[in-house]
């Protein structure tokens, strides 16, 4: 089955969401397009370097860019409970359990009792995991310093500062949709 194409007229200023002769609706002005297309350039950055890091984890460690982000959180401590380590990760209690699961099976983690909660367990790295943490950090720092490099230390300074702002403002709308959410 081949789409239809659209015989409608390509009008500037105007876009025909549907393939047919449906109306036309008005594109929304200049000011608006200067606000939403920097966050596409974003998600289209967050999308390669995502396919990046997974890609070059992957060949270098056998692992997922996500794998190995867990593994420094959990190396990060001597012990780290569950459900913080769910907190830090960004990461529903199945996705971590999953990704807890795996680093267990590698022999990166191990499960330990919580003393205060018995229906929970702290992840603690073994030693085969510190030693693979300390290999994934210095490998990351090479990775984001070739990803870089074709950037001035000024232009660096102000990205990453940049990626901050929009990072704390993200939270804080996701925060209030939550919020909102709740309030249904």
């Amino acid at each position: 089955m081949t789409a239809r194409k659209s015989k409608a007229p390509r009008d500037e200023g105007y876009v025909n969401p549907t393939l047919d002769m449906g109306p036309k609706i008005p594109l929304p002005p200049a000011e608006t397009l200067a606000h939403t297309l920097p966050m596409a350039r974003f998600d289209m950055l967050t999308r390669v370097s995502r396919r990046n890091a997974d890609l070059s984890y992957g060949d270098q460690f056998g692992m997922t860019l996500r794998e190995c982000f867990c593994l420094s959180l959990i190396a990060s401590a001597e012990s780290k409970p569950f459900k913080r380590f769910c907190v830090e990760a960004g990461l529903d209690k199945a996705q971590a359990s999953r990704t807890a699961s795996r680093l267990i099976e590698l022999g990166y983690a191990e499960r330990a009792p919580t003393p205060k909660d018995m229906r929970s367990f702290d992840l603690v790295a073994t030693a085969a995991g510190r030693e693979m943490n300390r290999r994934y950090l210095e490998y990351a720092a090479e990775r984001n310093r070739q990803l870089l490099s074709g950037l001035t230390k000024g232009q660096r300074e102000v990205l990453l500062e940049s990626v901050e702002l929009v990072i704390a403002k993200a939270q804080e709308l996701n925060a209030a949709l939550q919020a909102r959410k709740k309030a249904d």
